[in-house]
């Protein structure tokens, strides 16, 4: 289901998300994913769109550690060769599950599975941080 949306209201939720990227200090795609799908955006538009943001919110906040002096240069130059060829593996995997079952839904299924992951997983690490203080 489309969901029509004014240009103002993009920008809004736009600006909010990215407020709360950096207090949360979460990727682009945990926010802006589900709402371009509930914008009727492709599943694999969003996908990119959610990348494309990711890699800007990952390489500034990269950035502004660095500087502070807060980030080992080796874990994180470690970090970033894993998470490249991760995701290089995760394109290849969705773009082979797309060729074989020929459905966007599978995009969709698996940015739901992934955003729910997070947030179970990040609300127990959560829970047991306060539970052991």
């Amino acid at each position: 289901p489309t969901v029509s949306i004014t240009t103002n209201t993009i920008c809004l939720c736009s600006f909010i998300i990215g407020i709360l990227e950096g207090l949360l200090g979460i990727g682009g795609g945990m926010l802006i994913g589900p709402l371009l799908i509930n914008m009727g955006v492709r599943p694999d538009v969003t996908v990119a769109t959610s990348a494309f943001l990711l890699f800007f919110t990952a390489s500034s906040q990269s950035l502004l550690f660095s500087i502070h002096g807060l980030m080992d240069l080796s874990l994180g130059a470690w970090y970033s060769v894993v998470g490249f060829v991760g995701g290089c593996v995760g394109i290849w995997l969705v773009g082979k599950l797309l060729k074989a079952y020929g459905r966007l839904s599978l995009v969709t299924l698996l940015l739901a599975t992934i955003v729910g992951t997070s947030t179970l997983v990040m609300g127990t690490v959560g829970f047991m941080k306060v539970w052991n203080k």
